[in-house]
């Protein structure tokens, strides 16, 4: 699967984010950590898109990364997309699972 794909699944995930993590549980066989890391991951996307990449109070409340301050720009690593594109790819499938169980 090309990274477009992945990207655009990324993008559907997380607009619906709480709704299929309540109704799906599409995130059960994820660790803790890689859920948070998905969660600082889905919010710096959010900040790159809507502050031009700076910190902002929303982003520090909804990740508690203690890594960035207020006002901090922040950008993502490479590494960090390939960390996370797996992650993704799970809750992907696990998603597509819980929808077809429900046939």
């Amino acid at each position: 699967m090309s990274p477009y794909i992945y990207f655009l699944l990324l993008i559907i995930i997380r607009l619906n984010y709480e709704k299929m993590m309540k109704k799906f549980e599409i995130l059960d066989n994820i660790l803790h950590e890689d859920r948070d890391f998905m969660n600082k991951m889905f919010n710096r996307r959010h900040l790159i898109t809507h502050t031009a990449g700076v910190v902002d109070q929303e982003y520090l409340n909804n990740t508690n990364d203690s890594s960035v301050k207020l006002n901090q720009a922040i950008r993502i690593r490479s590494k960090e997309i390939r960390k996370l594109l797996p992650l993704v790819k799970k809750a992907a499938i696990n998603l597509i699972e819980r929808i077809e169980s429900m046939k």
